[in-house]
């Protein structure tokens, strides 16, 4: 049986919206609050990265301390780039096991407000008293989310009472080292305005 019904040409029904397929995901038809939870979460994580940002386009050479025992404490914010030099006393250091890396930290003797922290692989060949000078990263001991693990630690095995203000610097972290979070920073803002523009249409079209 033969059929004489003209075949339907679908490109005939295209102007119709009721007749259109869909053809995957469209930006444009992503709900407004999809779009705000876009933005908000891209802000929220520039938020979270402006330290480490900032500290890639610190000085290229660090702020010199000098020797611990004379360091009277600084106004240098966090993720300044710093260095400083002292005597370690490795039967005071506290070992931090985390899973992304192995760390010491430890105080410069002739003063409780400087702390350094150095990659345990680096200290293999230190055995006893050594003089050193660290640079790295500053941070404040009470901003760090492991100080009350080295407070008690410190306290309970030293009788050393670690404040909140001291200066803890990571020694080996260079701004250099940061490069990555600029490529990372500029996409975070380009999802950011990507949608504000498309917020804004949504609300100028309504």
């Amino acid at each position: 049986m033969t059929d004489n019904h003209d075949q339907i040409n679908e490109e005939e029904f295209e102007d119709f919206p009721e007749f259109k397929r869909k053809r995957g995901f469209s930006f444009a038809t992503r709900s407004p609050l999809m779009i705000i939870f876009m933005i908000a979460a891209a802000i929220y994580l520039m938020y979270g990265l402006e330290g480490e940002l900032r500290y890639y386009f610190s000085p290229k050479e660090p702020v010199d301390f000098g020797n611990a025992v004379e360091f009277k404490g600084t106004d240098l914010p966090d993720h300044s780039y710093v260095r400083v030099s002292g005597l370690r006393n490795p039967t005071k250091g506290i070992s931090l096991n985390a899973t992304w890396d192995k760390t010491n930290v430890f105080p410069l003797m002739g003063t409780a407000k400087i702390y350094v922290q150095t990659k345990q692989e680096a200290d293999k060949e230190n055995k006893g008293l050594s003089y050193g000078t660290y640079s790295g990263r500053l941070y404040r001991m009470g901003s760090l989310h492991y100080f009350d693990v080295v407070k008690k630690f410190a306290l309970n095995n030293f009788g050393i009472d670690v404040k909140p203000d001291a200066i803890l610097v990571r020694d080996g972290d260079a701004p250099a080292d940061n490069w990555y979070y600029v490529p990372i920073y500029l996409l975070l803002i380009a999802v950011a305005v990507l949608n504000l523009v498309l917020l804004a249409k949504r609300i100028k079209n309504r």
